[in-house]
Parts: structure tokens; sequence; C-alpha cells
């Protein structure tokens, strides 16, 4: 009967803790604005479509409701994470920058192994929670994204997330989810990669700069 006891308080602990994540936590990162990027004009056209999604969400009206799926991929140091924080910065009003979270600090019963489907379940339900409650979206920045997916071996979590992306546990409207990788996409799981989830037609190249962008930088 203890040991019951301590699991449900256990449990209940995790749970707080996962949905203070969501609903509480502090991105620690500076905004970046407009006039801090240089050299990268083709990354600024292409990334605009999402902030204009964010900043014409409207929780109140199904014509804003959206979800989507974008995969950042390409070598280390072309600008990934920072591209994903001016995405925020710039669909925010103000000073105040849209909630940002990343993946990989959410709170798990073992965060030195691999993901779990249940991992995966609650992370989703507190996002489309948060949506809900503050009538605003949220930004699900996922780092380093194949480790996600390498390290699930039997492909249960994979196949969770696959069905949170779909909606089939509750639309997740609001949510803009954004991918990180250095591995090419062919790497990935073709279920992943379908329309609906991750695809071409939302994939976006990062590239070291050329001439002319390191001249503008």
């Amino acid at each position: 009967m203890a040991e019951k006891k301590s699991k449900k308080k256990r449990a209940k602990s995790l749970w707080r803790r996962q949905r203070d994540f969501i609903f509480k936590s502090t991105a620690n990162f500076a905004p970046v604005t407009r006039d801090q990027i240089r050299g990268a004009d083709y990354l600024l056209r292409q990334v605009e479509p999402y902030i204009a999604l964010l900043k014409s969400f409207d929780a109140r009206g199904a014509e804003t409701a959206f979800f989507k799926c974008v995969m950042f991929h390409g070598p280390p140091g072309t600008g990934k994470t920072y591209f994903s924080r001016y995405v925020a910065t710039s669909a925010g009003e103000g000073k105040e920058h849209i909630r940002f979270v990343d993946a990989r600090d959410f709170p798990r019963r073992d965060p030195a192994e691999s993901w779990t489907p249940i991992d995966v379940k609650y992370l989703w339900k507190f996002l489309r929670a948060y949506v809900k409650k503050s009538s605003k979206p949220i930004i699900l920045f996922w780092d380093q994204f194949d480790g996600f997916t390498e390290g699930d071996d039997n492909g249960s979590a994979i196949d969770q997330l696959c069905i949170e992306i779909d909606g089939l546990s509750g639309q997740p409207n609001g949510v803009l989810f954004i991918a990180s990788t250095t591995s090419d996409l062919d790497d990935f799981d073709e279920q992943l990669m379908r329309a609906g989830r991750f695809n071409s037609d939302d994939a976006i190249c990062f590239e070291y700069p050329r001439r002319k962008g390191r001249a503008d930088i």
C-alpha cells in the first residue's frame, strides 16, 4: 500500500512539473529582431509565412486555426536555433515573444532514457491545454530531433508522435512545431515525412553564408 501511494505521489509530482513547464517556464533566450539578421534574406522569406500564422491566430475563429510542422535542417552553426528565436520574437506583441518551449527540457520519468509514448502523449496534452486556456499559440522547438527518432528503437514513440500530429488525441490547433536537425530529410522515418506531418513543402534548408551573405554580415 505504501509503495502504491509513493508511486501515485511521484506521478502527481511529475504531472505538475510537466504542466508548469508548458504553462509557466520562461524560455531563456534573448529576443532576435529583424535588424540583427544579416546575409540570410532567403531564410527570412521562408519563415515569414509561419510568423504570419502565429500573428493571425485567433482561438475563437476557425479560419485562423492552424497547426504546422516545419523542419529546419542543415549543418551545425547555420542559424537554425537563432531563426527559431526570431520566429518567436517577431510573432510576439511588443516585447513579449510567443511562448517557446524546447521539447528536450520537458520533464520525463527518466530523462536519461529514450522517449516513451507516454512522454510524447503528455507533452502534446499540455501543449493543447495551454492554447485552449490562454487562447494564444505556442511554439514547440525540438532541437536535435534526429536524436529522438534514432533513440526510438521500436518506433513506438514515433507512432505516438504521429497520432498527436494527426490530431487523433485532440486537434493541436495553435501549435507551431519546429524540429531542428543536422541530418538529411531522407534519414527520417517515412511515416514522419508525409503530407500533414513533415514534408518537403515545410522544410527549410540552412546553409553556410555564401560570398554575398558573408559581405552582408
